[in-house]
């Protein structure tokens, strides 16, 4: 959950709004690192607080405002999407649940849910504040870090100096067989059904999981060698 809301952290400081965000949409990649996928509906805003409106996300996600067809502010849908999120990891069910979209509509609408007695109470409180009925009344992202439920928490750091150094070996490797920085560009808009593309998160992926790799070394060879090393009376023996 911690990586979850980092990742909004992160996705909400550059003003993009996922807009799509649900379980099927995050992905575990390796030992602690996760990842969110499928941007088909995600849009760049010039502010935070830029109103949108366009209908979109998946019904078990969609907040309030956007089923009352009203416009709405992005990085409040994506905080009630994250909310429904919490709540599916924490319970393995959904919160509004229904065998039709106008049930789950209803439900969501009414805004009210029910909360197995194994969830803690300061992870209960956070789900309440996500998932408030009064977009402006819901939990902001630093609210969210700087609840009990997180509290002593490591967020994790964004490499973004890595990420740079990265794409720049990329580049590269793309320039040496002929895709160049303007025809990436020109790919840009065609997402995943261009071969250019393609070949460029392909080999991003490459390079992020290479360096992931050497960093767990790393980390393995420091457990190692700070370890204390204790003499085997076996050995003492002989």
């Amino acid at each position: 959950p911690y990586q979850n809301n980092n990742y909004r952290t992160l996705q909400h400081k550059h003003n993009i709004i996922h807009r799509d965000l649900k379980a099927e949409n995050v992905f575990i990649s390796g030992a602690n690192t996760v990842k969110v996928g499928d941007f088909g509906f995600s849009t760049r805003v010039q502010n935070s607080r830029e109103i949108l409106l366009t209908f979109c996300g998946s019904p078990p996600y969609v907040a309030p405002e956007i089923f009352q067809n009203e416009n709405y502010v992005g990085s409040s849908v994506d905080v009630w999407s994250l909310g429904v999120l919490l709540y599916f990891i924490i319970t393995a069910s959904l919160p509004f649940r229904g065998d039709t979209v106008s049930i789950v509509k209803r439900k969501i609408l009414s805004g009210s849910f029910a909360v197995p007695k194994f969830v803690s109470k300061d992870c209960i409180d956070l789900i309440n504040g996500l998932l408030q009925l009064d977009p402006t009344k819901r939990f902001t992202i630093n609210q969210i870090k700087n609840g009990l439920w997180l509290k002593g928490t490591t967020f994790p750091v964004t490499r973004n100096g890595k990420n740079a150094t990265h794409e720049k070996k990329v580049m590269e490797i793309l320039k040496s067989i002929g895709i160049t920085e303007n025809l990436l560009q020109e790919h840009k808009a065609k997402g995943a059904r261009s071969n250019v593309t393609g070949t460029y998160r392909i080999l991003m992926h490459k390079n992020e999981d290479k360096f992931l790799t050497d960093d767990k070394e790393k980390k393995f060879k420091k457990i190692v060698l700070t370890c204390p090393t204790f003499k085997s009376k076996t050995c003492t023996i002989l």
